[in-house]
């Protein structure tokens, strides 16, 4: 017991040694008075920790007797319970019934009611892990929106500093081609998907995802993406597909 070892390592350094303080220590060393109080501190010290040693010891014997008193009615309850589940099991088998599968099943069942009193936890916590995942989208979305302003303002600063000569044109999310190899490696028809979103002026990531959670339908009318191309199923099929190889999101940027 950790405390029985704490108050034996008490008792070792008990009494405390005060030779380094006694008489013939201090006789020769300036302000011996001084120092002879210190001496007196740990006299005191020591014998207020031998009380406290003492008290320690007698409320450990005292929880000691106490828990013996607690396995003492605990076995005869243990010896109770279990005579009365042999007395059922005896039931059941009268009446053509296998007590042990019987138990079995009820201990299952008490079982599974933590988990589901974890799983309406774990719900309520997903609920706030996808609002705060929204709020943070929606500041990556504000992010990419203003430096694309900026590199814009810078395109149209070049073009006309170099008029006649040099042309500079960006576009929100050019670089498509990481999207583009992910519904590659999905497979499936996806060919004129892919085209369709070649041919956007502008994409959003974010959009497109959601428009991928909601359905074919929403697909085509926001991304222009054929109703048909992969299946009416192709959107739980991205989802699946992408979450299962464990993949992380890839990111393209503006150019």
């Amino acid at each position: 017991m950790p405390l029985r070892h704490s108050l034996e390592q008490l008792r070792r350094n008990l009494p405390i040694d005060r030779t380094f303080l006694g008489p013939k220590a201090l006789e020769e060393l300036p302000g011996q008075e001084i120092l002879r109080a210190a001496d007196a501190v740990l006299d005191r010290l020591g014998r207020d920790l031998d009380a406290s040693a003492a008290q320690i010891s007698e409320a450990l014997e005292r929880a000691g007797r106490g828990i013996e008193d607690v396995r003492a009615r605990w076995q005869a309850r243990k010896a109770q319970v279990q005579a009365a589940y042999e007395q059922i099991l005896r039931d059941l088998q009268k009446s053509k019934i296998d007590g042990e599968e019987f138990l079995r099943l009820r201990r299952q069942i008490e079982d599974i009611r933590p988990l589901k009193e974890r799983d309406a936890t774990l719900r309520r916590d997903e609920k706030g892990v996808q609002a705060d995942r929204r709020i943070l989208l929606a500041e990556w979305e504000d992010l990419k929106a203003r430096e694309f302003r900026e590199l814009e303002r810078a395109a149209k600063s070049v073009s006309r500093q170099l008029d006649q000569r040099v042309r500079v044109q960006v576009t929100f999310a050019g670089n498509r081609e990481p999207l583009f190899e992910l519904l590659r490696e999905i497979g499936g028809r996806l060919s004129e998907a892919i085209d369709a979103l070649k041919r956007r002026g502008s994409l959003s990531l974010s959009e497109l995802a959601e428009a991928i959670r909601t359905g074919s339908a929403v697909l085509a009318q926001k991304f222009g993406l054929p109703s048909g191309a992969g299946g009416p199923n192709r959107p739980g099929r991205i989802r699946r597909d992408h979450a299962g190889r464990g993949a992380r999101p890839r990111s393209y940027h503006d150019g």
